[in-house]
């Protein structure tokens, strides 16, 4: 029934169990897996700040020796630093979800990093990738964002042109 499988994985709890889910129909239908993460420009959850944090995602740079100015620290900019812990998240996140997925069957999981607007980005792969089901979580990161431009879940099911499963609940009890 379902050969192509797309889902969304911000690293909240409702991201981890659309993926569950998607590694689980993915294995019973033997279908391939994209575990899609979304990297965009707005701040970063703090949730996902910890994580990075606990993890060692982003290394502090080192002040480099100079002769003439003593020590000069080549400290990254703030944005430089916020794009490397954007980038670094999303490399963990899109490892977790695979695995994650392929603890629940999935054989044929691959990590799909995305940019940008986080509905359009899904969309725009969906279409790219010949998905035919769509998983997502119906919360992740980022309550202000959906108070200002709707839930990214609600934007993807009404554009996207196969099924889209809309995972509601953070566990599977």
């Amino acid at each position: 029934m379902f050969t192509t499988i797309l889902v969304a994985n911000d690293g909240s709890d409702h991201g981890r169990n659309a993926t569950r889910i998607a590694g689980n129909l993915a294995a019973k239908y033997d279908a391939e897996l994209f575990v899609a993460h979304v990297v965009s420009d707005q701040a970063v959850p703090e949730q996902l700040r910890r994580m990075a944090e606990v993890e060692h995602l982003v290394k502090e740079s080192e002040p480099e020796p100079n002769s003439t100015f003593g020590r000069l620290s080549l400290k990254p900019s703030p944005e430089v630093e916020e794009q490397q812990l954007r980038s670094a998240i999303s490399t963990k996140v899109l490892e977790q979800g695979v695995a994650l997925a392929k603890h629940e069957g999935a054989t044929k999981a691959k990590p799909l990093g995305l940019e940008g607007d986080a509905a359009e980005a899904l969309v725009e792969a969906v279409g790219r990738h010949g998905a035919d089901l769509v998983v997502i979580g119906s919360r992740g990161f980022g309550p202000l964002g959906r108070l200002l431009h709707g839930s990214v879940s609600t934007e993807v099911s009404q554009q996207v042109r196969c099924p889209c499963l809309i995972v509601k609940r953070a566990d599977n009890s």
